[in-house]
């Protein structure tokens, strides 16, 4: 009986291990694919997770700029309004004093000493031409003007803070355009007092001591009030008591 051969046996198994090892090596081949395209996603989720949280930080910030800059602005405008209203009274006072001396040394001339005459005469005048002088660098400072264009800059900052903080899932070029455009207006302003900017970072008054920050905030806005004083009236206390002083020196040295 003649025995069959063996090899294409043999050649069909080879063929059929060698298909089946080329279909696995497919198979892992389309699972490292689909992993690395699940890794570059997540990667690229990731980034995307990553620059959106910068860009709303950044969003953030710059709103809480435009309500510091806004605050520190009406503060500035502010006291330029004050100082021109306590000049213009200052000044009409100083009018009155003006007026008024002259007529009291002339009504009580017999009850006065000639020395009491001159000095109070000289004293009156002495305050007339302060005050005008003062006057004079009041109206260069053109506080009413510098004030409107404070208030003017600050409600621009204002509506700028308020659509920047709407924005839904700001991109960079929107936080550049709103960046350009709170400089923009900063150019065409001229610079606010440091006080202004103090004012602006002190805020509101805590409604509460909690940790003692109602006592701080108290202590910084009398040490604020202070200085806001002397810097706003300094000058027109002066013209109340410069002239004073002066007919009172010269009063002490001629009565001697």
């Amino acid at each position: 009986m003649t025995q069959r051969s063996a090899g294409p046996v043999y050649a069909r198994d080879n063929v059929a291990a060698l298909a089946q090892h080329e279909a696995i090596a497919r198979i892992r081949q389309r699972h490292i694919a689909t992993d690395s395209q699940a890794s570059e996603a997540t990667a690229s989720d990731d980034a995307a997770t990553q620059q959106q949280t910068v860009l709303a930080s950044e969003q953030a910030a710059l709103v809480r700029r435009c309500q510091i800059m806004k605050s520190a602005l009406f503060n500035a405008g502010k006291r330029l309004e004050r100082k021109q209203a306590a000049g213009q009274f200052t000044f009409a006072l100083s009018g009155m004093y003006g007026f008024l001396v002259p007529l009291f040394t002339l009504q009580f001339e017999p009850f006065l000493t000639a020395l009491v005459t001159y000095v109070v005469s000289f004293t009156a005048a002495t305050a007339g031409a302060v005050s005008f002088v003062v006057a004079m660098l009041y109206q260069q400072q053109d506080l009413a003007r510098r004030a409107r264009a404070f208030y003017e800059a600050g409600r621009l900052i204002n509506k700028l803070g308020k659509d920047t903080k709407i924005l839904q899932h700001p991109d960079s070029d929107m936080l550049r355009r709103s960046m350009h455009h709170y400089d923009e207006v900063l150019a065409n302003c001229e610079n606010h007092d440091e006080i202004d900017y103090e004012f602006a970072i002190l805020g509101y008054r805590p409604r509460d001591n909690k940790n003692g920050r109602l006592d701080r905030w108290v202590s910084n806005r009398r040490r604020l009030d202070v200085r806001f004083a002397l810097q706003t009236y300094s000058m027109l206390v002066a013209v109340w008591l410069i002239p004073p002083m002066i007919g009172l020196g010269i009063w002490l040295t001629l009565a001697k």
